[in-house]
C-alpha cells in the first residue's frame, strides 16, 4: 500500500477532478432516469431494430474518419511528410482515454505521448487541437441554434439557451482575436525572448516558447484554402455524428423529425463542457434527453433513446482506441505522458 508521501501531485489532481466531477454526473443522472418507468425504457430498447444500428456504427467509423483527417490535415502544414495514417492511433486512442479516464485525461496523452509518433512539439499538437474544439464548438452552436429556431417558446431551459449564448460569444470573440492579433503578438513574445529580462529566467524562457508555438498555429487561418477545407470536414463530421443519433431514433421506433436527433446530439455534445464523469455520465444523458424530449418523445422513450445513443458514441471508440493504446506505440505513448519533463519539451521548443 502506497503511503501519502508516494502520491504525486497529478495522482491528487486527478482525484479532486473525480471529487468534483462525480458528484455533479450523479445530480444530472438522477435528473435523467430518476423518473424513468424503467419496465417501459427497457421494453423500447428490447424492441431496437438492427438494421439501423449496423448504419449508425459505420456514420461513426466516417465521423470519426473526418475528424482525424481534419486534425491531419492542421499538421500537415507544417510538415508535409506526415501521413495521415499516423494520426489515427493518436486521436482513436485520445477519446478511448476520455471516456474512461477523468477529465480529458486523453487529451494529455495525444498532446505529450504521442508526439513523437506524429513527429511534432507537444506546444503544436495543443495549438491544432485547441483549433478542433473551436471548431467542432462552433458546428454545435449552429446546429443548436438552428434546431432551436424551430421550437415553441419554453420548450428548453431558458438558462441553457443563455449559456449557450454567452459560449458562442466568448469563443466568436476568442477566435476573431487571436486571428486578427496573432503576428502583433508573436512580435511581441519574440522581442520579449529575446530581452536580458527572460532570458535570465528560465521559466519565462520556457513559457514564452510553448506559448509561441502553440500560437504559431493559428496561422493557418491565414489560408483560405485551408479554412475551406477545415469547415468541410467539420460539416461533414457533424452531419455524420447527428445521422447516428438519427439512426438510434429510427431504431428505437421514435417518431422525430431529424432536426430533432441533430438537436438532441448538440444539447449532449454541448452538455460535456460541465464537469462529469469519464465517459461524460449524467451530463450528455440529461440534455440530449431534454433536446430530443422538445421534439416530441415521450419521457420513456428518451431515456432509451440516450441510453442507446450514448453506448453507440462511447463503445466502439473506446475499444477502437484501446487497441490502438494496447498496441506498443499506444502503450509508449501512456508511459511518455505519465513520465514527461519540463526539460524534455524544452529540448523539443529549442530545436523546433
Amino acid at each position: 500500500m502506497s503511503s501519502p508521501k508516494d502520491e504525486t501531485p497529478s495522482k491528487r489532481g486527478g482525484l479532486l477532478r473525480l471529487a468534483i466531477g462525480l458528484p455533479i454526473a450523479a445530480v444530472f443522472a438522477w435528473l435523467a432516469f430518476g423518473r424513468i418507468d424503467w419496465s417501459a425504457a427497457g421494453s423500447t430498447l428490447a424492441e431496437a431494430r438492427l438494421m439501423p444500428l449496423i448504419a449508425a456504427l459505420a456514420l461513426l467509423g466516417v465521423d470519426f474518419s473526418l475528424r482525424t483527417l481534419r486534425w491531419w490535415w492542421m499538421l500537415r502544414t507544417f510538415d508535409k511528410t506526415l501521413p495521415a495514417s499516423a494520426c489515427f492511433a493518436p486521436f482513436f486512442g485520445s477519446f478511448a482515454a476520455n471516456n474512461i479516464l477523468p477529465m480529458r485525461a486523453g487529451d494529455l496523452i495525444r498532446i505529450v505521448g504521442f508526439r513523437h509518433h506524429i513527429g511534432a512539439p507537444a506546444m503544436r499538437i495543443l495549438g491544432t487541437m485547441v483549433i478542433e474544439r473551436l471548431l467542432d464548438l462552433f458546428m454545435l452552436l449552429a446546429i443548436f441554434f438552428v434546431g432551436l429556431h424551430s421550437l415553441a417558446d419554453g420548450a428548453i431551459n431558458p438558462k441553457f439557451i443563455t449559456g449557450a449564448k454567452v459560449i458562442a460569444g466568448i469563443a466568436l470573440g476568442l477566435l476573431v482575436f487571436l486571428i486578427a492579433a496573432e503576428r502583433l503578438i508573436l512580435r511581441g513574445v519574440r522581442k520579449l525572448e529575446a530581452s536580458d529580462f527572460a532570458q535570465q529566467r528560465g521559466w519565462l524562457m520556457r513559457g514564452l516558447k510553448w506559448f509561441d508555438q502553440a500560437l504559431s498555429t493559428v496561422g493557418i487561418f491565414r489560408s483560405p484554402t485551408m479554412v475551406l477545407a477545415l469547415c468541410g470536414f467539420s460539416i461533414a463530421a457533424w452531419l455524420c455524428e447527428g445521422a447516428v443519433f438519427y439512426c438510434v431514433a429510427g431504431s428505437l421506433g421514435i417518431d422525430v423529425p431529424p432536426i430533432g436527433a441533430w438537436f438532441a446530439m448538440s444539447t449532449g455534445t454541448l452538455a460535456t463542457l460541465l464537469p462529469s464523469s469519464p465517459g461524460y455520465v449524467g451530463t450528455f444523458d440529461y440534455f440530449a434527453m431534454r433536446g430530443i424530449i422538445a421534439y416530441g418523445a415521450a419521457e420513456d422513450p428518451a431515456a432509451a433513446f440516450t441510453l442507446l445513443a450514448h453506448l453507440m458514441m462511447w463503445l466502439p471508440v473506446t475499444i477502437v482506441g484501446g487497441l490502438f493504446l494496447l498496441a506498443p506505440r499506444g502503450r509508449r505513448a501512456l508511459h511518455d505522458a505519465q513520465t514527461l519533463e519540463a526539460s524534455q519539451l524544452d529540448s523539443e521548443t529549442s530545436t523546433s
